[in-house]
């Protein structure tokens, strides 16, 4: 579990023997579970753990003096990546709420490089982005060995987080969001730059019912020769449940239509509650990605208008050249509908979820 520190650690093991679990225990795990196991059982253990670390929080000490870096105070986490952590921060000088983005150094001391190369490649890409459906970047630099890079700071939740925790949106939530992507994707695109990891953890979408586009940390210039400096040979880049297949065959390949697939993934999440493709590891949902035709949208989600779709199964076409790009989107998209805006249903959606989230973590401290 993310948020906890140490983690919190579930054990699963084919070995049964009392020694192998006693063992497992004495080199920190904090609990465990036997090959092959029932989904619901690890989801129960999941439970536990939760609670265990909503136990352990509250008898957590108060910390020190938060940090001040580049004249804000950094608060609490939001969240982490592969390299890098997001803070909630307070500007010094005029209280404004801002997102921090430190580069976890501590986390790669032996690739310190590679990822600084690649973060302060983030803070150039992304500040070419202007744009009402994209994070902006407000500031970026180094400070006391740390590069960083300041953000607007979007108090709502991501995509992710509200399906998670209110299941399938209906279309009328998601019609001004699919806008909203297909705005925001045209933004990056219109400066040269793919995307390469939308999903939905990376869409966040504020109180005004507003979606922005986070995390440019993988993009890249469309005509880049120097990738394959910053991306280890044969490395995937992106998300493997909502990962275009050529990004998956070869990265330096990827362009525009790549965000398509993806924007078509998460729409498709969005509508049905899961991902084109259910799979248990990144290699399973890659294959799947190569291999195999998704369930029509339809099959999901009976409900859904035909139109709709139509055009977020064309999104997931195999070969990029089949997929329609964001004018077209756009269009059919507006063609489709009466091209209002329908905020009551998303402003319900996140209200919702923001109201499960806090009855869940009151039920979590409670147990």
């Amino acid at each position: 579990l993310p948020l906890s520190r140490p983690p919190y650690i579930i054990m699963l093991t084919g070995r049964r023997e009392r020694s192998d679990v006693l063992t497992g225990f004495r080199v920190g795990v904090n609990n465990y579970l036997a090959k092959p196991f029932d989904p619901d059982d690890l989801l129960e253990r999941v439970g536990i753990g939760i609670r265990s670390v909503a136990a352990m929080q509250r008898q957590l000490p108060a910390t020190g003096p938060q940090r001040l870096i580049a004249g804000i105070r950094l608060l609490e986490p939001l969240g982490r990546g592969a390299s890098s952590v997001v803070y909630k921060g307070r500007r010094e000088a005029d209280g404004q709420m801002v997102a921090v983005k430190l580069l976890d150094v501590a986390r790669h001391d032996q690739q310190h490089d590679m990822f600084q190369r690649r973060f302060l490649r983030e803070i150039s890409l992304a500040g070419q982005v202007q744009h009402e459906h994209v994070v902006s970047v407000l500031d970026a630099g180094h400070e006391a060995d740390t590069a960083y890079i300041v953000m607007e700071f979007v108090d709502g939740n991501s995509l992710g987080t509200i399906i998670d925790t209110n299941g399938p949106c209906t279309q009328e939530v998601v019609l001004p969001l699919a806008r909203q992507l297909a705005g925001g994707l045209q933004a990056i695109h219109g400066r040269g730059l793919i995307h390469r990891d939308i999903k939905p953890d990376n869409l966040l979408i504020d109180s005004d019912g507003d979606l922005k586009i986070a995390d440019l940390g993988l993009a890249r210039q469309i005509e880049q020769p120097d990738l394959q400096r910053l991306t280890a040979h044969g490395a995937t880049v992106g998300t493997p449940l909502y990962m275009a297949p050529e990004t998956i065959r070869d990265v330096t390949s990827a362009g525009p239509p790549a965000d398509v697939y993806s924007y078509g993934a998460c729409l498709y999440c969005a509508l049905t509650g899961h991902p084109p493709f259910r799979a248990s590891t990144p290699y399973e949902a890659m294959m799947a990605h190569l291999e195999q035709t998704p369930p029509p949208l339809r099959t999901a989600s009976p409900e859904t208008n035909p139109d709709l779709a139509k055009l977020i199964d064309a999104c997931l076409a195999k070969k990029p050249e089949q997929r329609p790009d964001l004018n077209e989107i756009t269009t059919r998209l507006d063609d489709g509908s009466s091209g209002s805006r329908p905020r009551s249903g998303l402003l319900a959606a996140v209200t919702q979820a923001t109201r499960s989230l806090a009855r869940r973590l009151s039920s979590n401290g409670s147990e």
